[in-house]
């Protein structure tokens, strides 16, 4: 196995993640990491990790792949019909150009991503990056992918659809970060009928009452004044007194009509 892949395995390991080393085999001419990623709600699929080298440099071309199955009526592992090829890479050419990373393609007539990209050494954020971001693009373009290439959508209108399955996807995600963030107030039998959500419409011995429109009309309102003004302002000037105010001083009222009159 090359430096830089028993690097990426180790790095999976921080991540929790299993990597299976693929020796070089004569059906296979690179050694390769395998690792399971979420394509779908219950289904997986196999990436694997490959090194390409560079002769004379100190650069190295890492290659994750990813072979995608067709969906039913088909077995997952049969080929595109060959007559809805063109439409399948009609499509990849459209959805390759705003992609984050990668590419979708055929490959021996069969749906495909891959990305390779240069570099001297990887961190475990680009790695972590890496496979959130391929397995997220998968997740959301693979049913798309799918449906053209079994003939149940035409890769125009595939096309058309390319932003819904983008803002769709997004919404989902908006949606399960707030539900899990935030506890919905369900009301319970006991909280619907406490005492601070009924009004008072009962009378003295328990029964209900409804008030009509002309007993409202009859209705008046009895406030009993428990503090006559005299009282309430000599206790609001002995406040002002002990707090040091002097009304007669500290506050001017100006006479609207005299102001006026001397300009």
């Amino acid at each position: 196995m090359s430096a830089q892949l028993s690097s990426i395995q180790k790095i999976l390991q921080q991540l929790g993640i299993d990597a299976y080393l693929r020796s070089r085999a004569p059906d296979r001419p690179l050694a390769t990491l395998g690792v399971e990623i979420q394509t779908g709600a219950k289904e997986s699929n196999l990436l694997e990790i490959c090194e390409i080298p560079i002769p004379d440099s100190d650069l190295f071309l890492l290659q994750w792949f990813v072979q995608l199955p067709l969906s039913e009526p088909f077995s997952p592992a049969d080929c595109i019909p060959e007559f809805q090829t063109l439409e399948v890479m009609t499509f990849c050419a459209e959805i390759n150009q705003i992609l984050p990373v990668g590419i979708f393609n055929v490959f021996e007539q069969q749906l495909c991503f891959r990305h390779i990209f240069s570099c001297e050494f990887l961190s475990v954020s680009q790695v972590e990056y890496l496979l959130q971001t391929i397995e997220g693009t998968i997740q959301r373009l693979q049913p798309v992918l799918q449906s053209v290439a079994i003939g149940s959508l035409s890769a125009l209108e595939a096309i058309q659809n390319i932003d819904a399955v983008f803002s769709e996807s997004e919404t989902e995600e908006l949606q399960t970060g707030s539900e899990s963030e935030t506890d919905e107030f369900v009301p319970t039998d006991e909280t619907a009928s406490s005492p601070s959500n009924t009004s008072d419409d009962s009378t003295e011995d328990g029964s209900s009452r409804r008030f009509s429109i002309d007993d409202i009309a009859n209705m008046t309102i009895n406030i009993e004044e428990e503090q006559s003004i005299d009282e309430w302002s000599n206790e609001f000037d002995k406040k002002a007194a002990d707090d040091g105010w002097n009304l007669s001083e500290d506050f001017i009222v100006f006479d609207e009509d005299s102001s006026e009159s001397e300009m």
